[in-house]
């Protein structure tokens, strides 16, 4: 038996965490933590870093922006998983913004409302894409060129 995700839900809508919450235990086996504000979710990811697995981040936050948050992932020191995948969520992703969200490196957008199906499509989607990172003074984030392997999410294959 695969051991359970680490999943950090970064929303302030408490009806968003546990839909979330719900469909990835429908069929696997995970282990939430919740943050509704950028600050929380930057103290867990300080503590646990390494511990998780994927995280999903609002792209509006009281305290901050989901895109600044992801770009913090990759690049502060403080965050000890620079290569964590992160599916950005938001009501709405004009071009300029789906722009912003891949370049501060998020692996995936999921527009809302979504499912419970469209979640656990994400995870499984998060869990073979991009598994080989690029660090430079412009981008650091998920390689999405052609032709790369799929990886799984979890401690003993990231």
């Amino acid at each position: 038996m695969a051991a359970p995700l680490r999943i950090l839900i970064t929303d302030p809508d408490q009806a968003v965490r546990q839909l979330i919450t719900r469909s990835v235990q429908s069929w696997r086996a995970a282990d939430f933590t919740f943050a509704a504000t950028a600050a929380e979710a930057k103290t867990a990811l300080s503590a646990d870093g390494q511990a998780f697995d994927l995280m999903f981040v609002d792209a509006q936050l009281p305290d901050d922006s989901g895109v600044r948050l992801t770009r913090w992932v990759r690049a502060d020191d403080a965050s000890s998983r620079p290569n964590l995948p992160v599916v950005l969520m938001s009501s709405a992703f004009p071009q300029d913004a789906m722009k912003a969200a891949r370049h501060a490196g998020a692996h995936l957008v999921m527009q809302k409302p979504f499912n419970g199906s469209r979640v656990t499509e994400l995870v499984d989607e998060a869990a073979s894409a991009y598994p080989n990172f690029i660090v430079s003074p412009s981008y650091v984030g998920p390689d999405r060129r052609a032709g790369r392997q799929p990886i799984q999410i979890g401690r003993a294959h990231v």
